[in-house]
């Protein structure tokens, strides 16, 4: 699979009670960001479509469009949603399976996931949730299993109702 162009219809899987929405993030210099794609943030600190760039940082899903391919870093800001979401799987030996559930898995570009990462160019996507029987990988975002062993995020919502 290779990188998407158009906005994509991304699945999802689990309903949390954590906050997933991010506030609206800046979005990088000559960016566009495209709907329902995997996004990240850069060593500058703004949002791009994740790509095979070991810095950046996977946050999850962008939830807009955002055109920002004629402004400057931070002229427009993007909604973005982090959570468990399906994305295609890499090609022959990099592919996942049921059998990788609970690894870490690597972005290929925006819409793939590996395995591995041989090269060393890809950044962590998160963890692998489920590889379902059209060979969809659920990635869990925010997460990286490897470098955070027994550590769990948790954001609240002040004033939250935690009954």
């Amino acid at each position: 699979m290779t990188a998407t162009t158009v906005d994509r219809d991304t699945d999802e899987k689990g309903d949390s009670p954590i906050a997933r929405i991010f506030p609206s993030l800046p979005v990088a210099a000559a960016t566009i960001i495209r709907q329902g794609v995997m996004v990240a943030i850069n060593l500058a600190g703004y949002l791009v479509e994740v790509s095979a760039d070991p810095s950046l940082r996977v946050l999850g899903r962008s939830e807009e469009y955002v055109d920002n391919s004629a402004g400057s870093a931070g002229d427009l800001d993007c909604k973005v949603k982090r959570g468990i979401f399906g994305w295609g799987n890499s090609a022959t030996t990099l592919a996942l399976s049921d059998a990788h559930v609970g690894r870490t898995a690597f972005a290929v570009d925006n819409q793939t996931v590996a395995l591995r990462n041989p090269t060393g160019v890809y950044p962590v996507a998160g963890r692998v949730y489920d590889v379902d029987a059209d060979g969809q990988v659920f990635i869990e975002h925010g997460v990286e299993p490897d470098q955070h062993l027994g550590v769990t995020d948790v954001v609240v919502l002040a004033g939250a109702d935690l009954s």
